[in-house]
């Protein structure tokens, strides 16, 4: 039985959208929403072609063919991931594109099983009546997890990953782990997606697999929108239901759909759900998609309690005061000096200030405690713990946040989000039940909205939570950076220059927000150029100039040092170039 009482035509038509659409699934995963600009959708789909026609043909049931193509796809998705750990961007794209191309060798190597260039029959006695609603049931399934995933705090991590790696790794994120999973993921739908062609087709060949599938399924995800749950669905209908879909150009089908995405690109940057997006904001029903998930409104009134209090409740004493000792530490570029034995330290719920030219290392300094940059020489302690270099993640986790020059705020996601962002390195559930929202789930959900919302509280940004982060002023970025740190409860905050500028009125809520962070009894390191501002909330200065210490102490005595006069009017020679955060 044909559900929706349409006729053959019509069932061909809608299971090639709904084909198209599960392949360009995995792209909008990888790229849409991880910002991995990975090309082997094509390469994956006639994988799981293949190896569904091989299942097939040995009289393996359809249901169990689909689980062997989706283990296939599991190995696939992290081969061609590993690309993803050393190239980025272009290069990326350039080396998973030409997988495609390896298609037909693979196919005459297992000539034996997979016909080689003759092609391959699928031997099956399902109906087409039956297969049209196993393509749809496949399809709901895979929208329900992509839906779910992207809709949960991994998917607020794959959006600060696609913004800026450095800000994922801030979190305690372990960025190659996340990759991983995105690049499997979008195998996943691609894989199922081949099975079902070959399945619908009855007979599979090279030629189906060639140039104009892999431009086809990125067509279909740039005009649906990318960075959209929905988006490939509306990319794939638009273009299998053109007359004929486009088969009047022949062989220039391929110069169009380019044309398509040429013209995408340049006037609809969002695609067709980008539209749709911006339709609803200017009616105005965007405001009752505010509200965050697990059941916590952002529109209701915070406790009467100190937010700060809210925050540290459950906190124990050891993780709630910090210290950071660094103790000689050493930084060349390229044979320049840009450290050279700096040694320092900050207590709890002291705000440490580190001052000097530009130029003088200030931020290379904040960098190898972060793990950014691996020193030279020297050691940094959390704690009392040594920790490792070049390992942010993991120096993250151990407690340490930090703010950047310019306030990272990820795209596409609401001040609320943009803070629980920070919380996913100490998340307690897994994928399985983000996909399948157990009440584990609904309960860490919740859990970190209050957190969240008491962070958005302490700092003066409670009235934004339901509102885009990217659409905050420059002051109220860099209040969000702070309530990004408080909410993960931290040892040890540094903050680059975040007064940097802010107005007067701006500079007093900053200074307002400083105070609820020194009440967590985190240690802290205040990078800035505002030498009043500096006076006025720092308990001691240390002063860099051509990367070594040339005074600390109380901030009177540094900053009315001569030589630090002289380093800040910028009298100092021989500064070395720091690198920009």
């Amino acid at each position: 039985m044909v559900p929706l009482c349409i006729d053959s035509y019509w069932t061909g038509e809608i299971s090639q959208v709904a084909i198209l659409a599960m392949a360009a699934m995995g792209f909008n995963v990888t790229f849409g929403y991880a910002g991995e600009l990975a090309l082997q959708q094509a390469a994956i789909y006639a994988v799981g072609a293949y190896v569904g026609a091989v299942l097939l043909n040995h009289g393996v049931a359809v249901p169990f063919a689909i689980l062997g193509v989706l283990v296939a796809a599991l190995a696939v998705g992290l081969v061609t991931g590993l690309p993803g750990l050393r190239f980025s961007g272009w290069s990326l794209a350039l080396l998973t594109f030409f997988m495609v191309f390896v298609i037909p060798d693979l196919v005459l190597l297992f000539k034996s099983q997979t016909g080689g260039t003759i092609g391959l029959s699928i031997t099956t006695y399902w109906s087409v009546g039956r297969l049209y609603e196993l393509t749809l049931g496949v399809l709901v399934v895979s929208l329900f997890v992509i839906r779910n995933l992207v809709t949960s705090q991994w998917g607020l991590t794959l959006k600060v990953m696609r913004q800026s790696p450095e800000l994922a790794e801030s979190f305690g994120i372990k960025v190659h782990t996340v990759k991983f999973a995105a690049y499997v993921l979008g195998a996943l739908p691609a894989a199922a997606a081949g099975m079902l062609f070959a399945l619908s087709e009855g007979f599979i060949n090279t030629t189906d697999f060639d140039l104009n599938l892999a431009v086809l399924i990125l067509a279909a995800g740039v005009l649906g929108g990318l960075g959209s749950v929905y988006g490939p669905v509306l990319g794939a209908a638009v273009l299998v239901l053109l007359p004929e879909r486009l088969s009047t150009f022949g062989q220039y089908s391929i110069v169009v759909y380019g044309a398509v995405l040429v013209l995408v690109a340049v006037a609809v940057p969002g695609g067709g759900a980008g539209l749709f997006r911006k339709l609803i904001a200017r009616l105005g029903l965007d405001r009752f998609t505010a509200s965050p998930p697990g059941g916590s409104s952002a529109a209701e009134p915070p406790s009467a309690d100190s937010a700060v209090a809210r925050l540290t409740a459950d906190d124990d004493v050891s993780r709630a005061a910090g210290s950071l000792d660094v103790d000689g530490v050493s930084v060349s570029f390229d044979g320049l000096r840009a450290l050279d034995s700096v040694s320092m330290s900050a207590q709890p719920g002291v705000v440490t200030g580190l001052v000097g030219p530009n130029g003088s290392g200030k931020t290379t300094l904040l960098n190898v405690i972060n793990g950014y940059v691996t020193p030279a020489a020297g050691s940094i302690n959390v704690n009392g713990t040594t920790v490792r270099p070049g390992r942010p993640a993991a120096i993250s986790r151990s407690g340490l946040a930090r703010t950047f020059q310019t306030p990272r705020i990820p795209e596409d996601m609401t001040t609320l989000d943009a803070v629980r962002a920070a919380l996913f390195s100490e998340r307690s559930v897994n994928v399985v039940q983000s996909i399948l929202r157990t009440r584990g789930w609904w309960r860490a959900t919740r859990a970190e909205t209050q957190r969240a919302v008491a962070a958005l509280d302490a700092v003066g940004l409670y009235a934004r939570a339901g509102q885009m982060a990217s659409g905050l002023s420059l002051g109220e970025k860099r209040l969000l950076e702070i309530a990004r740190a408080l909410v993960r409860r931290p040892s040890v905050v540094l903050l680059d220059e975040p007064a940097s500028g802010l107005s007067e009125h701006e500079i007093e809520e900053f200074v307002i927000a400083l105070d609820e962070l020194k009440k967590t009894s985190a240690a802290i390191i205040l990078v800035e150029h505002n030498a009043a501002l500096v006076h006025r909330v720092a308990d001691r200065v240390y002063c860099l100039a051509t990367g070594r210490v040339i005074a600390s102490g109380e901030p009177e005595a540094v900053l009315s040092d001569e030589r630090v006069i002289q380093a800040w009017l910028g009298r100092a020679e021989h500064a070395t170039k720091e690198p920009a955060s």
